[in-house]
């Protein structure tokens, strides 16, 4: 294990809870110096802070999973925090299978990220530490989820700061082109392979259910809808017209099938088109809106 010192004065901001060290505040390093090595983190006088994994090639050096001498490789570690962000799930979502899993810090667990789709996982490893214990992780994933299939959606530009390729494949057992998927008592399908980011932004599951107050009998406009999760929703909650924008026409043609498969394709439309371009010439055209959806913003 890597052993860090940090300069004098540089460890407040840890001492106060945050998770990262960044380069500049390191002062001496004995030992190990490959790209997601375990580190043990001490603060200037020696006394320890916490132990993580160390990467040279990122501006935030050690990422931070314990604040005790447990290390990043002990398998122990990895299934309280799975079972932890799994109790919570099932706190929040009860009787639901699809939701995101794992939020990366929010769960202790820094550079991951896991969404269940019921029988499936999505997972991103966006950091040297994360992707150097995927064989461990997923040892855990199986045994803790029996899960069909787990897609590794490693295909996010952040790994490339960590010195890391992009990827896409099949880690485990098989994954469809198609998954369905539940939320909110509507129906959807995410594409695990190919679509954005983990297949479905289930990050959003929550916010989704804000839009119930804000929608009925509104006009609304779902700016870079995607799959048109927003859109659709927003239908659900009683909007009177929704207009979803994109420029990719596989999502577009893919949010359609949403709406018709909610019986809601009467009250959405859907427009192939430059967003930004698109919300110019709607203020030309002196257009408004009850309800805004701007994500991201």
């Amino acid at each position: 294990m890597l052993d860090i010192m940090l300069a004098k004065g540089r460890d407040r901001r840890v001492k106060a809870g945050h998770p990262w060290i960044f380069s500049n505040e390191i002062d001496k390093l004995a030992g190990d110096r490959t790209p997601g090595i375990a580190a043990r983190v001490n603060d200037a006088s020696g006394r320890l802070l916490g132990c993580g994994y160390y990467n040279p090639h990122s501006l935030i050096a050690v990422r931070l999973l314990s604040r005790t001498e447990r290390s990043p490789d002990q398998a122990d570690l990895f299934q309280e925090r799975l079972a932890a962000a799994q109790a919570l799930r099932e706190q929040l979502y009860p009787g639901q299978t699809t939701y995101r899993l794992v939020h990366g810090e929010g769960d202790f667990l820094p550079g991951l990220v896991i969404d269940r789709y019921g029988d499936y996982l999505s997972v991103q490893l966006l950091t040297a530490g994360m992707d150097l214990r995927w064989p461990l992780l997923q040892e855990i994933l199986v045994k803790q989820f029996a899960p069909q299939g787990i897609m590794l959606r490693n295909d996010a530009s952040v790994r490339l700061l960590e010195g890391l390729q992009e990827e896409r494949r099949v880690a485990y057992g098989t994954v469809p082109d198609r998954c369905p998927y539940q939320e909110n008592g509507l129906s959807f399908f995410a594409d695990l392979p190919t679509g954005q980011k983990t297949g479905a932004f289930l990050d959003q599951k929550a916010n989704h259910q804000l839009l119930a107050p804000l929608c009925a009998g509104a006009t609304v406009l779902d700016c870079f809808c995607y799959s048109g999760s927003w859109g659709i929703h927003a239908a659900a909650y009683g909007a009177k017209e929704v207009t979803c924008l994109d420029i990719s026409l596989s999502a577009i043609n893919l949010a359609g099938e949403h709406a018709q498969v909610n019986q809601l394709a009467d009250r959405v439309r859907f427009e192939t088109v430059d967003v930004f371009d698109r919300l110019r010439s709607l203020k030309q055209e002196g257009k408004t809106f009850d309800v805004i959806i701007l994500d991201p913003p």
